[in-house]
C-alpha cells in the first residue's frame, strides 16, 4: 500500500506515481492519494481514512488464523 498527501514536502507525488506504476505487476498494490495533506498526516479526516485502508488492506491480504 503506498499513500501520498498532496501537499507533501518530504515525498515528490512523481516518486510516489512513479513506484505505483513500476509495482503495478504486484495484485496486491493498493496506491492512495489523499488531499490536503501532508508527510505527518496532520489532518485528522486523512488518519482516518488511512487507517481504515490500512484495516481492510490487511484483512484482504492477511488472513485470521483462528486456533
Amino acid at each position: 500500500m503506498l499513500i501520498y498527501d498532496d501537499e507533501d514536502l518530504v515525498v515528490h507525488v512523481d516518486q510516489s506515481r512513479k513506484m505505483y506504476k513500476a509495482m503495478q505487476n504486484n495484485k496486491h498494490i493498493e496506491y492512495i492519494e489523499l488531499e490536503h495533506g501532508n508527510h505527518f498526516m496532520s489532518l485528522e479526516a486523512n488518519r482516518l481514512k488511512v487507517l481504515s485502508s490500512f484495516e481492510r488492506f490487511l484483512k484482504t491480504h492477511i488472513p485470521v488464523i483462528k486456533h
